[in-house]
């Protein structure tokens, strides 16, 4: 069985996931032998690392997300309009450029 590893992008937490895993879960993928990474939104640029495991990961999955080239950054990734975003604050859903510890809480125990 493979295992799979979510990793959220920017602005988001594991509750990002909180649909999926079950589904994961049933389909019995909890015993380890090999991983797919799942990498969404900035997650994408995390997960392009992945050629560092050892050959611990089996497969990348990029689920919307950065697919950087070898060398290249989110910030040279993206567009002028995302970069301003990026440098403003990018809004989130909670209203702010970040997630605060409250509001990451609050979502963690909802």
């Amino acid at each position: 069985m493979a295992t799979f590893v979510l990793v959220p992008g920017g602005w988001h937490g594991s509750w990002s996931f909180e649909a999926v895993v079950p589904l994961l879960e049933h389909a019995g993928r909890a015993r380890v032998t090999s991983a797919t990474l799942v990498g969404h939104s900035y997650g994408g640029m995390v997960i392009a690392a992945a050629d560092r495991a050892d050959g611990r990961i089996a497969r990348l999955v990029h689920l919307d997300a950065y697919v950087p080239r070898d060398g290249e950054s989110c910030w040279s990734s993206t567009t002028e309009h995302y970069r301003e975003a990026f440098a403003a604050g990018f809004p989130c859903a909670c209203g702010t450029g970040t997630v605060t510890p409250a509001v990451a809480a609050a979502r963690c125990t909802a």
